[in-house]
């Protein structure tokens, strides 16, 4: 395996103060184009979310978006028609935010970062999570999904 490869490996999982996460590495979406990925342990189920950079006003400093989550599948990332994504409540989304922002810190903090927070010369991670609006289907009532 080269050092390219294992950067966009799936990491181990990452028992983290709001939950359970890791980085999935890079996988084939939906429309065949690459999304670096992300899954969290919800109630034993392994739910994916797709990440990307946001750039700063420099051009090269950089944040982080999340663009989608609850898919059971890696490779369902992209899919323009979301509806096979789990549904959260507005209370199981705010835990689900938090997990993701624990997961995105820690991996900022490692010698081995996954792909997206790899810094360069002149480029650094500036430490900010973004949520992209609709990055996350919500149910209508409360309680349909927790978070582990």
């Amino acid at each position: 395996m080269n050092a390219d490869d294992a950067l966009s490996a799936p990491f181990d999982w990452q028992d983290l103060p709001s939950g359970r996460a890791r980085f999935n590495g890079l996988v084939r979406g939906a429309e065949q184009i690459g999304h670096d990925s992300f899954a969290v342990d919800c109630n034993g189920e392994e739910l994916f979310g797709g990440l990307q950079r946001v750039f700063l006003g420099n051009g090269n400093d950089f944040n982080i978006e999340v663009v989608a989550f609850g898919y059971r599948q890696a490779s369902h990332l992209g899919l323009r028609d979301p509806g096979g994504a789990r549904l959260f409540s507005a209370s199981g989304a705010l835990v689900l935010q938090q997990v993701i922002a624990e997961l995105i810190a820690a991996g900022a903090g490692w010698v081995q970062r996954p792909r997206l927070l790899v810094e360069h010369p002149g480029a650094r991670f500036q430490g900010q999570v973004s949520f992209k609006p609709g990055w996350l289907g919500l149910a209508e009532a409360e309680g349909q999904t927790r978070v582990s």
